[in-house]
């Protein structure tokens, strides 16, 4: 029996008792709702991208496979990401920052499609606004037992008939 598991529940246990959720303020009620379910309907921008991470020996890592969101940039959004990412657009596996559960309606209205093998992505038929674009890039080293990688996201504005390029890189 691998030993990996255990491990990493040990680790996650330990690391989750350790850090106090924050709460938010922002409450994410139905005119919010109503304000993202609107920002979802089909419009004519695009937002393409790609996601990715430089390992410590120069090489690249892409989240090929992995889920990309494309979420409204609502004020629950941006506080709750405020909150898990503080100043930066990047969080390490495992040492990221803990809030509470995210309101069920929120967590449902945003897109969602899996990065290519080459971590690229493209969402069409977007509608102007502003988004957050977010993804999460793990993998475990051979002969490690902790994970690598972590979350990461960027913030786009989008026009009608434009294509804008959001580049998760953990920078």
């Amino acid at each position: 029996m691998s030993k990996l598991p255990v491990i990493f529940c040990a680790v996650a246990l330990l690391l989750g008792g350790c850090m106090a959720q924050q709460p938010i303020e922002t409450s994410f009620d139905d005119a919010m709702a109503a304000q993202a379910k609107a920002q979802l309907a089909p419009g004519t921008g695009t937002v393409k991208g790609s996601a990715f991470l430089r390992k410590p020996n120069g090489n690249f890592v892409t989240a090929g496979g992995e889920w990309v969101y494309l979420i409204p940039a609502t004020p629950y959004a941006r506080e709750r990401f405020g909150k898990l990412f503080g100043e930066k657009h990047y969080n390490r596996a495992f040492l990221g920052r803990s809030v509470a559960p995210a309101d069920p309606v929120y967590a449902e209205l945003m897109r969602k499609q899996k990065a290519h093998k080459d971590g690229s992505f493209k969402f069409e038929d977007v509608k102007a606004g502003r988004y957050i674009v977010s993804t999460t890039l793990v993998w475990l080293p051979e002969d490690e037992y902790f994970l690598r990688g972590g979350a990461m996201y960027d913030e786009v504005t989008v026009k009608e008939d434009e294509t804008v390029e959001a580049i998760l890189s953990g920078k």
